[in-house]
């Protein structure tokens, strides 16, 4: 199949499931339209930090108490699940100049919520902020409040870990994240980028976000992914595609998924893949909401990855897997 024209779709911000695993809750905040997500993975401040870049977005900014409150709100755990406090990284340190406290979003400093007797720096080493949301802490004491921790633990040279919560601003015209659902049938978060992304890019993007591009591995998984990710109206130019994880390009023919897991099943449009021009070796799933159930509607076929005529990258969205991973627990000073 050809090249079609397909620009971003519209916005459609469903971000469910309030999960414990991976890629965790995601909610957009009315106050300033941005998209707020939890990572439930045990980090350190610069993996979430290189996270949150990857994501489109960086670690949490609270510009005030309101946006302090939300945060509170949509993130706490229902239930202590850590040995000690629950804590998330936010996007503050002063590592540049002890004592100055910077937002890595550039965003002026204009608000702080430190626990009493904080920010302390203990043995000179404390630069990175963070954020308390033990669910079984006391309001207007230090639930919710915000402690400067340290990058590696004196004693036991161990990197000190954490949740964090990232923030993504909305661009005109699409946010990077869109929707975000779990699947009951194997545990895992499916989350779709709605963004321009080479094969290259969101494969790279994926691996950011702790996944993969989707593996579909049964009838079932490629219907989940059809009822939740077709948009409810034909938002593109032509049919709307998103790129899943399969590829021949170690050899034309041999499909794999970037996930490793085996080729048991396949889903290809009539006739595809066919390797048109001997350089369609990656594979995307057909979500244009007008198709025809039977006919193309839900159905793969093999693209491009440069246009052989324009010499364009060919772009799609993306539908990523994440898989659940043990919950992080607090460790460090």
């Amino acid at each position: 199949m050809g090249n079609d024209l397909r620009p971003f779709g519209m916005l459609m911000v469903a971000l469910l499931c309030a999960m414990e695993h991976g890629v965790g809750q995601a909610v957009v905040n009315p106050a300033n339209e941005h998209i707020y997500v939890r990572l439930v993975e045990p980090l350190t401040f610069a993996q979430a930090r290189a996270r949150a870049a990857a994501m489109g977005g960086y670690l949490v900014a609270i510009n005030d108490a309101a946006e302090n409150a939300f945060i509170v709100k949509h993130f706490t755990p229902s239930a202590r699940k850590t040995v000690g406090y629950r804590y998330d990284w936010i996007g503050c340190s002063d590592e540049v100049d002890e004592g100055t406290w910077l937002w890595d979003s550039g965003e002026p400093w204009t608000y702080e919520n430190w626990m009493a007797g904080e920010p302390n720096n203990t043995h000179g080493q404390e630069h990175y902020g963070e954020m308390n949301l033990n669910p079984d802490g006391i309001p207007g004491e230090n639930y919710g409040r915000w402690n400067d921790q340290i990058a590696i633990d004196l004693e036991t040279l161990a990197p000190h870990t954490n949740n964090a919560i990232v923030e993504i601003p909305q661009h005109k015209g699409e946010p990077a994240l869109s929707q975000q659902f779990h699947n009951p049938a194997n545990g895992h978060t499916y989350v779709r980028i709605v963004e321009r992304l080479t094969f290259a890019q969101a494969r790279a993007r994926a691996v950011a976000m702790g996944g993969y591009l989707v593996a579909i591995n049964d009838a079932a998984e490629n219907a989940f992914i059809v009822k939740h990710f077709t948009p409810s109206v034909r938002n593109t130019a032509g049919c709307q595609y998103d790129w899943i994880g399969c590829s021949d390009e170690v050899d034309e023919g041999t499909w794999l998924w970037d996930s490793g897991e085996p080729c048991t099943y396949a889903n290809w449009m009539a006739g595809e893949p066919n390797n048109t021009h001997g350089q369609e070796h990656y594979g995307e799933i057909n979500l244009d909401p007008d198709g025809i159930p039977g006919e193309n509607f839900g159905r793969w076929n093999d693209q491009i990855a440069i246009d052989h005529e324009t010499l364009a990258p060919h772009t799609n969205n993306a539908i990523i897997e994440i898989p659940q991973r043990k919950l992080p627990r607090r460790g460090g000073g």
